[in-house]
């Protein structure tokens, strides 16, 4: 099997009606298939369509005249399912609509700059502008929506791209309004969807103009219409004065748009298209593409399929028990007890009734003036009675019994098991609890009344949550370049291109877990005990804080944002310069502190090198007085031969050079001491030291060794003797 065509696709995806690129027989033979799949589309959800319009009989209070067990007899419609309407509406509806919050886009990847996250914020808010404001049934349609499908159990909307308005549209559709196999187990899986919708001629002329509609006879459409109305009349015995017969002339057309699938390209491959129908005459108007360039789907290179576009969305109220696709409502499953409640409740009024007004037989032998005596307080009416029977042998009334206490006890427990199903009680309404009810117990019954209303809402928030998703495509294939919005206090502008579904997620503000105030409150004191915590953003905590107390135009009392990039206010300018001159301050008085500490240092290393000199010198001096002594000493003793003389006086002399060869360093070092010593002290203050500098002099100067120093510089003892002399040489 090949492939699919894209070179047969592409002139139906560029069309804006591909109906005028088909013959006619081709045209009644599409038209003839839907006819007859719609009508086995309507069998399969008729048994539903019947208990619907039960429902909305008895949510609506239809009155009708009552002539049982008496006529006009008591026909109250107690307003049961009525209620559980209003108050499911009353709880969803400010979840779903937070002032001027509907949308908020939030971003599907890593986002270190902000920058994209700034773009979600802004399609948000562009898309919530859209709905308040551009499409202007949006909102009323939603309160419309909140009490049809708690009452239904299921309701459709449409959103679609008007070509006429060039904007966004969205129809809200009710069950009887929309036709699909029962069979289906999701609306995008079904094999047709088919809306009844009805163009007036005004419409159907200006589309026909702009090119979207083909071109028919308007006189043979209306004739069409007429027929089938009347037949329809006919069959409900409604006169033609009572109908739109009487005005033909502003008669609506009634329409099928078929969403469906059709071979067109004769590839045994069925492609999504819409094909919008004339009920009565069987024209087709109109055949557009639901697909288009993108829509391929492919598998190792090759197209194996298309992805249909789905323009309607179905909300459920309460999934069928048997998998039926149509859901329950209230209307459904509380319709057996409000009828009994309201059959109760007539039969108590009844019974009340005729104890009231009793009646019953007068005896013709009464003798009574008038016909029938209406009675005053006070009044009392002369009578004729018979000779020897009293007045009251002569009047029987029925035997009547008071209201049932049996009947009464079980209109109560009928109630009890309809409010329990429909989750109203009186704290859930509003109601003041019993006395010294404590508040803990409450709390948790409205908690658990809530739980049926969280599973439901749900369903809605999913509901919400694709139709939003159908917006975003449309804004991302429709939307001008460029397009500035305008929301409450608050103007920006979006891009065409920045619309991109893999880099953003499409959510309702509204929050699934639905919570009563009084609990939203207590949650938000918890935070806000910690808002103080740096890992706690506070300008979060107090903005939710406001909004939940729904303060209009909250973000009048809470400053913006602080602007990274702004200069800081002259007093924290004012701060940052002292404390930078404090620094600078600081520094220089630790800098100069070290270069004091490091020349004392140095000085006092000199003084201890000045020390260690001084003490070689010593021992110098003193070594040459004793060889001066010795020498005196020898020459002054005539004893001693000319030999002993001359060995002692050159072993003095070895002593002198040995002497002089091994302090001939500390005599260099005094004088670089004495060349450098005037340098160091002239230094400037300023100067830091360099603890990397190479070494100088001073530091090479060694400490005197004692080995090296004469015995004459430990101790001043001189010798005696020639002989203690000799043995000291």
């Amino acid at each position: 099997m090949n492939q699919i065509d894209i070179n047969k696709l592409q002139p139906f995806i560029e069309s804006k009606n591909i109906a005028d690129l088909l013959d006619d027989k081709t045209l009644e033979k599409i038209s003839g298939e839907l006819r007859e799949e719609i009508k086995s589309d309507e069998n399969s959800q008729s048994e539903w369509d019947k208990q619907m319009k039960e429902a909305l009989a008895i949510a609506r209070q239809d009155i009708k005249a009552k002539n049982y067990p008496w006529d006009k007899a008591s026909n109250v419609q107690i307003p049961l399912i009525l209620s559980a309407c209003i108050q499911f509406n009353s709880r969803i509806n400010p979840e779903i609509i937070q002032g001027n919050k509907i949308v908020q886009v939030s971003v599907m990847r890593p986002d270190p700059t902000d920058k994209i996250s700034n773009i979600a914020y802004m399609q948000g808010r562009h898309m919530s502008y859209q709905l308040i404001d551009v499409v202007k049934n949006w909102i009323p349609d939603t309160d419309k929506l909140l009490m049809t499908l708690p009452l239904l159990g299921t309701v459709y909307r449409k959103i679609y791209f008007d070509p006429i308005k060039k904007v966004p549209h969205v129809d809200l559709c009710l069950p009887d309004e929309v036709i699909l196999d029962q069979s289906c187990s999701a609306l995008e899986y079904a094999d047709r969807i088919t809306h009844k919708i009805t163009l007036s001629i005004n419409q159907i002329i200006e589309r026909t103009r702009a090119g979207i509609y083909k071109a028919y006879s308007l006189e043979e459409i209306e004739q069409a219409q007429i027929n089938s109305m009347t037949d329809k009349y006919s069959e409900e015995n409604i006169s033609a004065e009572s109908s739109q017969l009487s005005t033909p002339r502003y008669l609506r057309q009634n329409c099928y748009e078929c969403h469906c699938w059709l071979d067109l390209d004769d590839d045994h491959y069925r492609e999504p298209y819409i094909v919008l129908m004339h009920e009565a005459s069987g024209r087709i108007l109109r055949i557009k593409t639901r697909y288009n360039s993108k829509s391929w789907i492919k598998e190792n290179g090759k197209i194996i399929g298309i992805e249909a576009k789905n323009f309607f969305t179905d909300y459920h109220f309460m999934p069928s028990p048997d998998g039926a696709f149509m859901g329950l409502g209230f209307g459904q499953i509380l319709y057996p007890l409000n009828s009994a409640i309201n059959t109760i409740t007539n039969n108590l009024l009844d019974a009340g009734h005729l104890a009231n007004v009793q009646g019953g037989f007068i005896s013709k032998a009464l003798k009574i003036s008038k016909e029938r005596l209406k009675f005053q307080p006070g009044q009392w009416e002369m009578v004729n009675s018979p000779s020897g029977n009293n007045l009251s042998n002569s009047i029987v009334p029925l035997p009547t019994k008071e209201p049932s206490q049996t009947l009464f006890n079980l209109l109560q427990f009928l109630l009890q098991s309809a409010r329990e199903l429909s989750s109203i009680s009186e704290p859930m309404q509003g109601q003041l609890p019993p006395p010294n009810t404590p508040a803990t117990t409450v709390l948790a019954v409205l908690q658990q009344g809530q739980k049926v209303y969280s599973s439901v809402f749900h369903r809605l928030y999913q509901g919400l949550k694709k139709e939003y998703e159908k917006l975003y495509d449309l804004n991302a294939e429709y939307l001008p370049v460029t397009e500035t919005y305008n929301l409450a206090k608050e103007s920006g502008m979006v891009e065409r291109k920045q619309y991109d579904k893999k880099m953003y997620g499409v959510f309702p503000v509204a929050d699934p877990n639905i919570a009563s105030d009084t609990e939203r409150l207590t949650k938000l004191q918890a935070l806000w005990n910690i808002k103080d915590d740096q890992n706690i953003n506070e300008r979060a905590v107090v903005m939710r804080y406001v909004e939940l107390l729904r303060i209009p135009n909250a973000e009048e009392f809470i400053n913006p944002p602080p602007d990274p990039n702004a200069p800081p206010p002259p007093e924290t300018q004012a701060l940052i310069a002292k404390a930078n001159n404090l620094n600078a301050e600081t520094q220089k008085m630790h800098a100069e502190l070290m270069i004091d500490a490091d020349h004392k240092a140095h000085q006092i290393e000199l003084e201890e090198k000045r020390i260690a000199l001084e003490a070689a010198k010593a021992g110098i001096d003193a070594a040459s007085e004793r060889i001066n002594s010795v020498v005196q000493l020898a020459q002054a003793d005539s004893k001693i031969n000319d030999a002993e003389i001359n060995r002692a006086e050159r072993t003095v002399k070895l002593a002198e050079n040995q002497m002089q060869l091994e302090f001939a360093p500390f005599q260099t070092m005094q004088e670089s001491t004495q060349q450098q010593q005037p340098a160091v002290q002239a230094a400037p203050q300023g100067l830091q030291p360099q603890p990397n500098a190479a070494p100088t002099v001073l530091d090479q100067i060694p400490q005197t060794p004692q080995s090296i120093m004469p015995e004459g510089a430990q101790s001043q003892q001189q010798p005696q003797t020639l002989g203690d002399l000799k043995s000291e040489t």
